[in-house]
């Protein structure tokens, strides 16, 4: 019997990090690109300022597969979603109170 990891299944496949230049979602793709997948990292870029997500989180802002955008938008993550193997979904809104979108959908 064959002993290896379920992650390394993942090797060559295109993986959509939601949230992928955050905190987590930027460790997730990191581990990704060591595994041998293509993450594609999608994040809104407003939590922090551009040094934090470079200089911190590792993120080359002008990679392309390093998506400007926000998940809420439907068709950028449809898109984003054709052209992946996989969804690993790490974005969050930072500083959102309860409340302060009761009615959105």
């Amino acid at each position: 019997m064959q002993n290896r990891s379920a992650l390394s299944e993942l090797k060559g496949t295109t993986v959509l990090v939601t949230g992928g230049a955050g905190l987590i979602g930027s460790r997730i793709t990191a581990r990704l690109k060591q595994l041998g997948a293509r993450p594609i990292a999608l994040c809104n870029m407003n939590a922090y300022s551009e040094h934090v997500y470079s200089n911190v989180f590792g993120v080359d802002t002008t990679h392309p597969d390093t998506v400007i955008g926000d998940v809420r938008e439907t068709v950028l993550v449809r898109k984003l979603v054709a052209e992946s193997d996989y969804v690993i979904h790490a974005a969050a809104l930072g500083r959102v109170f309860i409340g302060s979108y009761p009615h959105q959908e």
